[in-house]
Formats: C-alpha cells, sequence, structure tokens
C-alpha cells in the first residue's frame, strides 16, 4: 500500500510543528534539516516492513524520528549552558534525555548506514507545508519572548506534544517492521518516548496558574 501524499502530510502534521522552538533555542539554521528533497536510498522495503510501507514512506518517517532525536540532543545542551538554563528540578530530566537521545540517534544512525538510507528531513511544497511554517513562526515569537518561568513550561509543553508524536509514530509503524535492527531500536525508542511523556506530565503538574 502507498500512502497518498495528502495523508501523510497530515499524519506528519504534529511532527513539524515542535521545529520552531528547537529552532531558536538552538540556532538551527534554515528549520530544521534543510528543505531538499533526497531520494528513498537502497533499503529493501519489503525485506523490512513487508508491503505495508513503501520505501518512500519508511524513509520520511525514519528521517522524522532522526531529526527529532538530533533535536533533543541539541537541546538537552543548550539548557545545560549559561546561554539558557532551567531551574534545579527540571535539570536531571533534560541530562537523561540528551543521553538516550544520543543513544538512539546512534542506533538508528548506524542502522540506516547499513540499510543506505538518507535520514535527510525535508518538508513538502503545498499549502500542509506552509501551515506548519507558519505555526512555526509563532512558537519561535512565543518561545522568545518568554520569561524564564514561561520558558520553562512552554518548553515542557511543547516537549510533551513531541514525546507523544515520537510514541503514537512508531506505534502506528512498528506492526509492520520485520527486520529485527529496525525493531529492537523502534521498541527502545518507544519506551523511552513513554517514559519520557510521563515525566514531563508530572514536570508540568509542578507548575501553578498565575492569577
Amino acid at each position: 500500500m502507498r500512502i497518498q501524499n495528502s495523508e501523510f502530510r497530515i499524519q506528519n502534521a504534529a511532527g513539524w510543528g515542535r521545529c520552531a522552538v528547537f529552532a531558536v533555542l538552538i540556532g538551527v539554521i534554515g528549520g530544521c534539516q534543510g528543505l531538499e528533497k533526497k531520494p528513498a536510498g537502497g533499503v529493501a522495503t519489503q525485506e523490512v516492513t513487508g508491503e505495508g510501507v513503501s520505501a518512500t514512506e519508511l524513509r520520511d518517517v525514519l528521517a522524522d524520528l532522526g531529526r527529532a532525536h538530533g533535536q533533543k540532543v541539541q537541546l538537552a545542551w543548550w539548557v545545560s549552558t549559561p546561554l539558557r538554563p532551567v531551574s534545579p528540578q527540571f535539570v536531571k530530566f533534560y541530562e537523561n534525555m540528551g543521553v538516550q537521545q544520543k543513544e538512539l540517534q546512534t542506533e538508528l544512525k548506524g542502522w540506516a548506514k547499513t540499510h543506505q538510507v538518507d535520514l535527510t528531513f525535508h518538508y513538502t511544497s503545498d499549502v500542509y507545508s506552509e501551515g506548519q511554517r507558519i505555526m512555526e513562526q509563532r512558537q519561535e515569537k512565543m518561545v522568545r519572548d518568554d520569561d524564564q518561568p514561561n520558558f520553562e513550561r512552554d518548553n515542557l509543553m511543547q516537549m510533551h506534544q513531541d514525546y507523544e508524536w515520537q510514541v503514537s509514530l512508531i506505534r502506528a509503524l512498528l506492526p509492520s517492521v520485520k527486520e529485527a535492527g529496525l525493531k529492537a531500536y523502534l521498541e527502545k525508542s518507544l519506551a523511552v518516548h513513554e517514559a519520557g511523556s510521563k515525566e514531563i506530565v508530572g514536570l508540568l503538574r509542578g507548575f501553578k496558574f498565575q492569577k
């Protein structure tokens, strides 16, 4: 089954939205990892996912997962510096996130190299992508205008959205995956993001509404 472009764009909408926050925090130039379209690569799709997922769809999903790992690694570094520090109660979460996401990023890159899959992320040239760009600009403005308490809260809210998107995307892909290496990576990533999502919810509950 080859997924239609419009369906895949809608499916990716939640994942694309987080890019603006990471971009403004870590100085990613050009928005995430660029707009250049790349071929699907040399992966023999039927050996990896059977007939349920096309080579292009698999590459796009893995590129989205890889981009998210890289962004969170950079974000963890950024908030560990004097440039945009976080309060002590959030330090452990970001430290653990940086370690976990680096491990997942390394595993995915290794698998992709072995199977000749290009993980470069790209947007599409359509209304959905333009809508995402607008949303990212709005999110960027919000983060730039935040004071420290609001930054910490708003960033965690966006992180929760990101983690939930990773969980959803992996759950959607996993039933189709047959190849042992990719399946092991996805199962590990799923466990990390499910646990991380719960941890973020706990941190968010520590915030009090301001009158």
